[in-house]
């Protein structure tokens, strides 16, 4: 098995290549990660709503178990630094009907 510490430098120069051009990685990925979801978010489908609303995407249940997608929701938007328009249902004028 080797080991990083047996690798010799010009191997380590081709991957180091290999991994800018054949991948997106770093502020890259960011970007289309926020791009992804903020077109989502602005189509207003399904899971562009559950985005804005902090919600889970893929069909877990949230009666009993919602607190732990509203806080990675909370996080993923923080480290992405996406503002999400509000979206949801108009509030209820008080006095007309």
């Amino acid at each position: 098995m080797t080991r990083v510490k047996d690798i010799h430098p010009t191997m380590l120069h081709t991957i180091g290549k290999t991994v800018e051009s054949e991948y997106i990685v770093q502020n890259d990925l960011k970007d289309q990660m926020k791009s992804d979801i903020m077109r989502l978010v602005n189509m207003r489908c399904y899971r562009g709503i559950r985005h804005a609303q902090g919600l889970p995407l893929r069909g877990q249940r949230t009666s009993t178990n919602g607190k732990t997608a509203k806080k990675m929701a909370g996080r993923r938007a923080n480290l992405l630094g996406i503002k999400y328009p509000a979206i949801g249902r108009p509030k209820k004028q008080k006095g007309k009907k």
